[in-house]
């Protein structure tokens, strides 16, 4: 977006104007996201509060669309400064906040459920070395706090 946005302001300073470049590129730049991360979601399962986000995604972009046939209701009801582009950025808006969280969840979700597995492999380990007599106090300590961190886990989903 910034290099896009750089790219305009070097075209403008050279006299070369292209008029509402800046929206199609914030537009633009939307309608990318949204095409390569569906790629993605469309690969992997859905876990956690996913579905909520990728719901948001749909709802900005059937806000963006609803503009167009609203315009002239909202011009009359609203006035002039609420029209339907004002529609389409909060669209928009919506849209790459949807993303956003959705690929913050992600990172999350994956994240804990690799943790979980490593928390389970070391309370495996802190058991096996306390039932055959070699049991060590870091391993004791660990698979105490293990186990804790996995009840936490379960309590969270």
């Amino acid at each position: 977006m910034f290099l896009g946005n750089g790219i305009l302001t070097i075209l403008a300073f050279l006299g070369l104007h292209i008029p509402f470049m800046a929206e199609l590129l914030y537009i633009g730049t939307t309608v990318l996201s949204v095409i390569v991360v569906g790629i993605y979601i469309c690969r992997r399962p859905c876990c956690g509060r996913q579905r909520l986000f990728i719901w948001q995604v749909f709802t900005g972009g059937a806000t963006a669309l609803s503009g167009l046939p609203l315009d002239t209701t909202l011009c009359r009801e609203l006035g002039p400064h609420v029209n339907h582009v004002t529609m389409l950025f909060v669209g928009c808006h919506m849209t790459l906040l949807g993303l956003f969280l959705y690929v913050q969840e992600e990172l999350v979700v994956r994240h804990d459920m690799k943790a979980a597995a490593a928390m389970e492999r070391v309370v495996e380990t802190a058991a096996g070395d306390t039932a055959g007599g070699r049991a060590s106090a870091t391993g004791e300590v660990t698979g105490a706090e293990a186990a804790r961190g996995s009840e936490g886990l379960d309590m969270m989903r």
